[in-house]
């Protein structure tokens, strides 16, 4: 009972001390996908997703809806969706564990800008797997900040940059053979 009682002293101690440290944009910072996908290779695909716009009147905070949709009649596995800022640094992972998507099925996760310092070029990055030759599920990020009585709206799609093996840091993303 004592061990039991230290080992989980011990592990809370280990997460409490990591945080508030700044991660950076190394391999043993970047978050891997979950073994889950087994020996299959997780496709990844890039959404834009501005934290802030800029016009005459001033910078604009931006919140963001994402939206993964399943485009197939067959299940797809979204196994990650990380929020990276401008510079590449993870700033959110917003799935704990793989998700099925049923045919035609859609989920949606919601970020809150924190401030300029995520920058114009904040992005997730989803990764996903399904039955081969089947098509990505479609991302889209509905970004809506208020400015004045008025409010901005604007959408962008994601596009697929590579895939990467399962557990490989996100490094080490390889482009697709044609």
């Amino acid at each position: 009972m004592q061990r039991a009682t230290m080992t989980i002293v011990l592990a809370f101690l280990a997460l409490a001390c990591g945080e508030g440290r700044e991660r950076h944009p190394t391999s043993e910072a970047m978050p891997t996908i979950q073994d889950a996908a087994k020996d299959r290779s997780v496709r990844l695909l890039y959404v834009p997703a501005y934290a802030y716009a800029v016009d005459q009147s001033g910078r604009t905070t931006l919140a963001t809806t994402l939206t993964v949709h399943n485009t197939t009649f067959e299940n797809v596995t979204v196994h990650s969706v990380d929020y990276y800022d401008s510079a590449g640094i993870l700033v959110q992972k917003q799935l704990d564990a793989p998700r099925e998507l049923g045919p035609l099925e859609a989920i949606e996760f919601h970020q809150e800008a924190k401030g300029p310092s995520e920058g114009a070029g904040a992005n997730f990055l989803v990764g996903w797997t399904g039955p081969t030759g089947s098509s990505p599920p479609l991302a889209e990020a509905l970004m809506v900040g208020h400015q004045g009585a008025g409010r901005l709206t604007f959408t962008s799609r994601g596009v697929e940059v590579g895939m990467r093996s399962a557990g490989k840091p996100a490094s080490a993303v390889v482009e697709e053979e044609p």
